[in-house]
């Protein structure tokens, strides 16, 4: 099973509240494999250092406020395009009319 799989499993059961079972039975692998990973993952959670959880909630924030940052900026770069695009033909048809 890929990586992204199996955190796709684990995200399903963790973040979303699903049945184990259920999840298990929509990627097509056993209870104990999900159980296998579910277990592997709490003892890597549990050798990460508090504060290095810490630093990196931290950065996924401000990593997040800078996606929205740059996808307002492109917000606005289309709507000023679009604008600009109004001004040219307008001054095209009284040029031209």
């Amino acid at each position: 099973m890929s990586p992204q799989v199996k955190q796709a499993v684990i995200r399903k059961i963790k973040v979303e509240g699903c049945l184990i079972k259920e999840v298990a039975l929509e990627y097509g692998v056993s209870t104990r494999q999900v159980y296998s990973w579910l277990t592997r993952r709490r003892q890597y959670t549990k050798q990460v250092p508090q504060e290095k959880v810490v630093h990196l909630e931290s950065e996924v924030r401000h990593l997040k406020a800078q996606l929205q940052q740059a996808e307002t900026s492109l917000e606005w770069q289309d709507d000023i395009e679009q604008d600009v695009s109004y001004c040219d033909a307008n001054y095209i048809r009284a040029l031209c009319g």
